[in-house]
């Protein structure tokens, strides 16, 4: 996990990042690890990081997202032209 980069690209539009950060908490101090987020858009770079908490609450509304996602796929049918 360490070394890996998960990206996401539209073309020349934009790029989406996802990796791992290595940072710490100065009291008491330790190393602790959150993950690391960058857009790309035409040249402008936005990094910010995700700790644990806010990783969970990311990680459930993204499995919120795709029930729904899956579920409205399946549901729906082709518009008869007319």
């Amino acid at each position: 996990m360490e070394n890996q980069i998960y990206r996401l690209k539209d073309g020349n539009r934009y790029d989406l990042e996802f990796w791992i950060v290595h940072t710490n908490d100065l009291e008491p101090y330790k190393e602790i690890r959150e993950l690391g987020i960058s857009v790309t858009n035409k040249g402008f770079q936005l990094d910010f990081d995700v700790d644990e908490n806010e990783l969970k609450s990311l990680i459930k509304y993204l499995e919120e997202s795709l029930e729904y996602i899956e579920y409205f796929n399946k549901k729906s049918r082709a518009i008869k032209e007319l």
